[in-house]
């Protein structure tokens, strides 16, 4: 329970990368508090599940993630589409001592994710306990140019796991949220609906309910909007960046910069929906 009465949710969450990065022993460090040395290949899907409370705008929420850990060997994109389908949320995971995990990431898992649905993703970097071979400006130059938020852990000691899939289900709750319109038989989200969706999460994060509502009030005023509109995309996203500013000194940066890291995770899913309609 979060803050009072919990709204009860279920939601698929998919682990997607190379074989040997550790999606197993995450989603078992996750789920049980356990780990092993022993490296067994996953064939197929394992399932497991755990709940995860969130709170999200004025809501908590009890959220029964189902957990799918998918195997890690390419060319099989028939079955992984399979699998991916249905999902709410996606855990991409690669293996900080190996290099080449990370760019199979944007090679084959994205794409993949890309052509299925258009959910929330997360970015995990396994296997810190090792040592970085990869350099954390380029992970961060990435997650800031597709909206994907990044958490470096280690399935081994547990440091940042909880953070990772905390995130994932605030994710598959604040995405699923979005408002929807219709095109043809196509749905995508709708600017009108991403404006009123990050309204509700910037008033509702803020202690001062009444102070953030005049500030967003003023943010729409800056662009000549009013409530009802639908702006442009170029609108949105000085927006979101204004409010980065903003909240920088209200919640802090680390704070602020995830906020607006998910934020710009809704705009690249619009983006991706609306060019398939």
């Amino acid at each position: 329970m979060v803050n009072g009465e919990s709204v009860w949710v279920r939601k698929k969450v998919i682990l997607l990368g190379d074989l040997a990065v550790g999606k197993t022993s995450l989603a078992r460090r996750y789920v049980y508090n356990i780990f092993d040395d022993k490296y067994i290949s996953t064939i197929g899907v394992n399932v497991s599940k755990r709940i995860e409370n969130v709170r999200y705008g004025d809501k908590g929420y009890s959220v029964t993630m189902m957990i799918w850990d998918v195997f890690g060997e390419k060319g099989y994109q028939s079955t992984h589409r399979r699998f991916v389908e249905g999902a709410d949320a996606g855990i991409l995971v690669f293996d900080v001592t190996r290099p080449e995990t990370f760019q199979s990431l944007w090679e084959y898992w994205v794409p993949l994710l890309y052509e299925v649905t258009g959910m929330g993703m997360v970015m995990i970097g396994n296997k810190i306990d090792l040592g970085m071979k990869i350099d954390e400006d380029e992970i961060a130059e990435y997650s800031k140019r597709y909206g994907v938020p990044y958490f470096l852990t280690s399935a081994k000691t547990g440091t940042g796991v909880e953070y990772a899939f905390h995130e994932a289900a605030l994710l598959a709750i604040s995405i699923g949220k979005v408002s929807v319109d219709r095109k043809g038989e196509g749905v995508y989200p709708s600017t009108r609906g991403i404006l009123d969706h990050i309204m509700g999460e910037f008033i509702m994060g803020m202690e001062d309910v009444n102070e953030a509502s005049l500030i967003f009030k003023e943010l729409l005023e800056k662009y000549n909007l009013k409530l009802g509109d639908s702006p442009t995309m170029t609108e949105m996203e000085d927006i979101v960046n204004d409010l980065y500013d903003i909240e920088k000194a209200m919640v802090g940066e680390e704070e602020a910069e995830r906020k607006k890291t998910r934020r710009i995770a809704i705009l690249n899913i619009y983006r991706r929906l609306k060019e398939g309609v």
